[in-house]
């Protein structure tokens, strides 16, 4: 089953109209993890806010679980994560996931903040605040707040870009234990091409502005992935050419 559609989807902006997303294409099964990659100004975080009925394409059908995209919105089924955490900070850590509970109230049960401090490898800073943990730390928390309110999509706008190669890599593994836990479907942005293949199980390749899709590559890796693997760097290699021909007659003009 697919848990996002999208049929010939354009979005402008403005008058005169400047065109951000070009004839989209895309399709993601349910309980999948896709990943959209794209030089700046390719329209990754507008086809993210389209999944997300945060912004209405100009033209196009975007269907997410069979449904419009601004139906899940305001049932609260998405859960977003930004590459800033924006954490309260005169909140403690606990209360900033609890709070994310208390304004997205569901009718289904959601998870208990102390388990998902656990899941997300904080157990013991439930009572400190943002401001004493790490920019990893904070963007743990900002995770578990993600899965607060038990959300069946989750839309991440390159959460990991502003932390540190190392902090980067943890938390890629982290995230993907989690998913496989809770078994959700996940579209993920980032301008990082290593990244996107060591998380994803496709990645959309985006051209430059006007953004349209330039290929999809499937990655058929087992996980964990060895990142320095021959048909791991094949995959780079494979996305980057795309990428780099795509780029090719804007810099010949």
């Amino acid at each position: 089953m697919s848990a996002i559609e999208l049929v010939d989807v354009s979005k402008t902006y403005g008058s005169p109209p400047v065109p951000a997303l070009t004839d989209i294409e895309l399709s993601a099964p349910q309980g999948s993890f896709t990943a959209v990659v794209g030089a700046s100004g390719s329209g990754k975080s507008t086809l993210l806010r389209i999944i997300g009925g945060l912004t209405t394409p100009t033209r196009g059908t975007v269907r997410v679980f069979g449904r419009a995209p601004e139906e899940l919105r305001v049932a609260k089924e998405v859960g977003w994560m930004a590459q800033r955490p924006a954490l309260l900070p005169w909140r403690t850590v606990r209360d900033n996931i609890s709070i994310a509970q208390t304004i997205n109230p569901q009718p289904r049960p959601l998870p208990d903040p102390a388990h998902l401090l656990d899941l997300v490898g904080l157990s013991r800073t439930g009572d400190a605040y943002p401001g004493q943990l790490s920019g990893g730390q904070q963007q743990r928390v900002a995770l578990a707040r993600t899965l607060a309110i038990g959300a069946p999509l989750w839309l991440m706008d390159e959460p990991f870009a502003a932390l540190d190669e190392l902090t980067r890599e943890t938390l890629a593994g982290d995230l993907l234990t989690i998913w496989r836990e809770v078994d959700t479907t996940v579209v993920w942005v980032t301008h990082h091409i290593p990244e996107a293949i060591e998380l994803s199980d496709r990645v959309v390749l985006l051209t430059p502005g006007p953004g349209s899709v330039a290929a999809v590559i499937d990655v058929d890796l087992p996980r964990p992935r060895d990142v320095t693997s021959a048909a791991f760097q094949d995959l780079v290699r494979a996305a980057r050419s795309v990428l780099r021909d795509v780029r090719l007659p804007q810099a010949v003009t």
